[in-house]
């Protein structure tokens, strides 16, 4: 069964689908959707989505291809193809084109949103938002505004004998496979 916080539904596994993509589907797809709904592209828009061909992104540009929305795919070139496939209308090769600037001199007017799941804070900040029309809408999940130690310190037990290590909380896309032998599920082999 597959549970949504947002929506408190519950759904049932199709027997034929493995547990590792049907939970592949739960996060990445859904992490999607919410994006994809919180960024709300109308028909015609110009939506840059930075990463186009990855997990989250992929699910993302072909909900709003489907909205109707102009999406602007960045990319390798290797990935272009795909990138059409999925609805982009456009695509940039990251590594043999400057993003900020080939946007730029194919939108001079700016671009409605962008949906960026890889840039760092600094490339978004100097590079992405620029290019958004004012009151442009900008969605990603990279960064936080500050890594918080995990477990607070508070809460870590003191040692005298070794030097105090502080971890970083996981992130929420995180996850391992459990390896018990008495799953009743085989072994997934994409």
């Amino acid at each position: 069964m597959i549970a949504s916080r947002d929506s408190a539904a519950l759904t049932v596994r199709p027997p034929s689908l493995h547990p590792v993509p049907a939970a592949v589907l739960a996060m990445t797809g859904g992490t999607a959707l919410t994006l994809a709904r919180w960024l709300d592209p109308a028909p015609g828009e110009r939506l840059l989505v930075v990463g186009a061909t990855g997990g989250v992104d992929s699910y993302a540009v072909q909900l709003a291809a489907a909205r109707g929305a102009h999406i602007i795919a960045v990319a390798s070139g290797d990935d272009h193809d795909y990138a059409r496939f999925l609805g982009a209308a456009e695509t940039v090769d990251h590594r043999t084109q400057d993003t900020s600037q080939a946007v730029r001199a194919a939108h001079p007017d700016g671009i409605n949103a962008v949906l960026d799941l890889v840039s760092s804070r600094e490339t978004l900040a100097d590079r992405i938002v620029p290019l958004l029309r004012e009151g442009g809408r900008l969605a990603t999940t990279v960064f936080a505004p500050t890594p918080t130690p995990w477990p607070p310190a508070a809460s870590r037990p003191s040692t005298s004998t070794t030097t105090p290590r502080t971890t970083t909380r996981p992130s929420s896309h995180a996850w391992s496979s459990p390896t018990s032998s008495t799953s009743p599920e085989p072994p997934y082999t994409p």
